[in-house]
């Protein structure tokens, strides 16, 4: 998606054999998620298939579009866009809490630690990282570093959360 929107708003980063190829196993790799229902249309979760064809295409004409932009500084543009991000999440998590889902567990230490690594190490740097890729090599060719992001979040998510419904079943 990043190198169709890149084809059409960014002079120096037109579709070639190689990007069409990639693209066309993009789209094969939306049918494996979604299902062979993609081909002919919705499926039995619209709604869902919706959400997951919308993020990448919103990141990607994100990734283009700051591409064009003018440089900026990177930290500044890293800390306004995470300050905006938890603005929008402030209300949801005070409304989580006033539906009797308590956040009690967000205020234990050892969590505290581990959630301020995550954001720091696994949100904030790649998002940094991500402007400079995007600055240097194009819009097109920073979008393949989110590939890497499954796999972290698969080997991450196992490790530290073996089952976090059962651990709080058996504590309530």
């Amino acid at each position: 998606m990043t190198a169709a929107f890149a084809h059409f708003i960014i002079a120096d980063e037109r579709v070639n054999l190689r990007k069409l190829a990639g693209f066309a196993l993009g789209l094969f790799g939306i049918v494996i998620v979604v299902g062979p229902s993609a081909l002919l249309g919705f499926g039995r979760e619209p709604l869902g298939e919706a959400v997951t064809l919308a993020w990448p295409m919103s990141y990607a004409l994100g990734t283009v579009l700051l591409r064009r932009r003018s440089p900026m500084n990177p930290l500044r543009l890293t800390a306004g866009m995470f300050l905006v991000g938890q603005a929008i999440m402030l209300p949801v998590a005070i409304a989580e809490r006033a539906t009797g889902h308590g956040l009690g567990d967000l205020l234990r230490p050892r969590t505290a630690v581990l959630l301020t690594g995550l954001a720091l190490a696994g949100t904030a740097m790649p998002a940094f990282l991500n402007y400079l890729l995007i600055r240097r090599s194009g819009a097109t060719n920073a979008s393949l570093a989110m590939f890497f992001l499954s796999v972290f979040a698969l080997l991450l998510g196992r490790r530290s959360c073996k089952n976090p419904l059962a651990s709080a079943q058996s504590q309530g």
